[in-house]
């Protein structure tokens, strides 16, 4: 499916990109960064974006995800977040039952208050659309798999905070979205 392909290759480019310094990029390397990748990731993961007439939709999944990329990062950077990791596998136990999950991205940063010890933490899941899906989700507290996420990222007495980035539009949604943001 055409949705499938386009997370798909989205989450490449996020899952690789977010492991780069990019504290002090700018748009230019983001875009420059993209397009150095590009060819090898759509041979790889969008093989069928390459055929004869697909150029346009190319193109304009390209300019996407540089918009994404480019307004996930900065919201990271202007709210003191720092990627602690993406696809991060979390394993434990939710009541009695034991469940695995992978993370797309968790973030950390200190409290503004601490000495340097604890801190915060953020688990997003990327997803390529549906915005309305997501957060009628997040207001009918039917996003169990971050509620899950969030706990299996933290001890008992706290709680992650959790959230999608829909990349298509890029947006960021979440239960309280200022409680993500630099206070």
């Amino acid at each position: 499916k055409e949705n499938t392909l386009k997370g798909n290759l989205s989450h490449r480019f996020f899952e690789m990109i977010l492991q780069e310094n990019f504290t002090a990029w700018t748009f230019e390397d983001v875009k420059k960064w993209v397009d150095d990748n590009s060819a090898k990731m759509f041979k790889r993961e969008a093989a069928t974006l390459l055929m004869y007439g697909f150029e346009p939709e190319k193109l304009q999944l390209i300019w996407k995800i540089k918009y994404a990329i480019w307004t996930l990062i900065n919201h990271i950077r202007s709210n003191r977040w720092q990627v602690e990791g993406t696809e991060t596998d979390l394993s434990g136990k939710f009541g009695n039952t034991p469940v695995r999950g992978k993370a797309d991205l968790v973030l950390v940063r200190s409290r503004p208050d601490s000495s340097g010890s604890g801190g915060e933490r953020c688990v997003l899941d990327l997803k390529w659309s549906g915005h309305s899906y997501r957060e009628r989700m997040i207001k009918n507290g039917e996003d169990l798999q971050l509620i899950m996420y969030s706990k299996l990222l933290t001890d008992d007495a706290d709680w992650a905070h959790t959230g999608y980035f829909i990349i298509e539009n890029a947006r960021l949604l979440a239960r309280n979205t200022a409680a993500l943001q630099d206070a």
